[in-house]
This record gives structure tokens, C-alpha cells and sequence, in this order.
């Protein structure tokens, strides 16, 4: 069954373990494998991935990927909130603090 996630921004939190989901591009489709789904599932998300090319007239030489959970690319990442951790800044340096004149520091 097909169901359409329109939630915008994409999240992380949103890819269930246990589905498979196809992400579409301009120039390229993506299908996303749980690594609880079965196979089936995953079998049928990568036929429909290929079946969305030719049906959306995509251009010549549209990659489909298969990604499985845990092995993403940083391409597939970057369509999703909450794949990357959040950056922390750790000014723990002593020569060094937030908003510092840097040619106080420099000897």
C-alpha cells in the first residue's frame, strides 16, 4: 500500500523500521529499506522506485538507489531533519572563549 508522507520538513523519526519508503527527485529515486522490513516489502519498494521512472517520464539515466537502514549516504541524509546529530560548540579551550578578539590570542 501506498502512503504519502506530506509532512514538510522530511524527518528521520518518520522512516519505520519495519517499511520500506521511496524518496523521488528531479534526477533520481531512492528506495529506503527498514531493517526490519520483509522481503517482500523491500522487493516491491524497489520495483515501484524503477516503475515511478518510466511512469513520471524521468530523464534518461535516472539512478535508483537502494538504501538499506543504517548504510545512508550523505545525499540521502541531506533530504531529512534528524539524521545528523546536533552540532555543540565546545569552547573548553582556555586561550580561547566565545566572541574573543583573536589578536589576543595570537602571540
Amino acid at each position: 500500500m501506498k502512503t504519502e508522507i506530506t509532512e514538510r520538513p522530511l524527518k528521520r523519526s518518520t522512516l519505520i523500521d519495519s517499511d520500506s519508503y521511496i524518496l523521488e527527485t528531479y534526477d533520481a529515486v531512492f528506495c529506503w529499506n527498514g531493517k526490519d522490513a520483509s522481503d517482500k516489502e523491500k522487493y516491491a519498494g524497489l520495483k515501484i522506485a524503477k516503475d515511478l521512472v518510466k511512469e513520471n517520464g524521468k530523464p534518461k539515466g535516472t539512478k535508483v538507489s537502494r538504501i538499506a537502514q543504517g548504510c545512508e549516504d550523505s545525499t540521502f541524509k541531506s533530504f531529512f531533519d534528524g539524521f545528523y546529530p546536533a552540532l555543540v560548540e565546545d569552547y573548553s579551550d582556555s586561550k580561547t572563549k566565545p566572541n574573543q578578539d583573536v589578536s589576543a590570542v595570537v602571540a
